[in-house]
């Protein structure tokens, strides 16, 4: 496909070239620096934590949303969760904190709240069944993993 659109550069050759570039011009590749391999090492496991709290929030608003899950897309974000988040229980646990945490500070939380808060202003008469099942929503989804 690549030797039709006139782009028949592949990969390889491409590193053959650089490669040959670099030897012609005395250049030297040296092995990562201890700090080096820290920094990636520390960046890769943020990137992890992340891939895993998100996958971990997404899988909780799957459970909670009350509509039909996509077999397919649950199995996808429980992946992810498998590939991403700790083994260790105690790591585990902030994790799932986390993924908490964020879903109360999300934006349908927000403005769960904020219907909250419009439905108390003087004025307002919403009935109680009202205010019962903003309340409630806000208690079951909203509430944050640590007072």
């Amino acid at each position: 496909m690549l030797a039709s659109t006139g782009n028949a550069t592949s990969t390889s050759s491409r590193r053959a070239s650089y490669s040959t570039a670099s030897a012609a011009t005395g250049t030297r590749t040296t092995a990562a620096s201890a700090e080096q391999v820290s920094r990636r090492n520390d960046m890769v496991t943020s990137l992890r934590n992340r891939e895993c709290v998100v996958a971990l929030e997404s899988i909780d608003r799957l459970a909670r949303g009350g509509q039909a899950v996509d077999p397919a897309e649950f199995s996808r974000l429980q992946q992810t969760a498998d590939q991403n988040c700790s083994s260790d229980p105690v790591v585990r646990r902030e994790e799932d904190m986390a993924a908490r945490l964020r879903v109360s500070k999300g934006d349908t939380c927000v403005d769960a709240r904020n219907k909250l808060a419009d439905m108390l202003e003087p004025g307002r008469r919403p009935t109680r069944d009202q205010l019962k099942t903003q309340q409630e929503f806000i208690e079951s989804h909203c509430t944050a993993p640590v007072r």
